[in-house]
């Protein structure tokens, strides 16, 4: 999937577009569907871009109070695709993709948020679930690129 807005390369299909052409939407309909995103809004023909989260890195002074600093995404829980800085994620959201997590016993999905910790620190972190294996804190690291 595709962020609106970005070149989608030759050979690639987006819905209603041929897979030989290139494609840049205006800044005016970029806007469009992030409002109506935003306002819950379906848009025909709209899709909206997610991730899925595999990993995570954190840092902190305590092993009580980290924050996740670093995470990758990819379509399997073993191999991260593309890595991520936390302000990179918390941009994204902002502007209406979707992160989640998904449960390798379970297949149960979190949604990750913007989180604002009580510290300061500007993070994310999974929706609250009883489910542990979706939970950024407990991923695996991430191995640097």
């Amino acid at each position: 999937m595709y962020r609106v807005g970005t070149l989608v390369p030759i050979g690639h299909a987006v819905e209603g577009i041929g897979v030989d052409e290139m494609v840049v939407l205006p800044k005016e309909v970029r806007h469009l569907l992030r409002g109506a995103h935003n306002r819950g809004e379906k848009v025909e023909g709209a899709t909206m871009v997610e991730y899925r989260i595999v990993c995570a890195n954190k840092s902190g002074s305590t092993p009580a109070h980290r924050h996740i600093i670093q995470v990758g995404t990819g379509a399997h829980e073993a191999q991260a695709d593309r890595q991520w800085t936390v302000a990179e994620v918390r941009a994204e959201i902002s502007q209406g993709t979707r992160f989640y997590t998904v449960s390798e016993s379970t297949w149960k999905v979190a949604e990750v948020d913007r989180y604002d910790c009580s510290c300061g620190f500007k993070t994310i972190k999974t929706r609250v679930d009883s489910i542990k294996d979706n939970n950024l804190d407990n991923l695996r690291p991430c191995r640097v690129f």
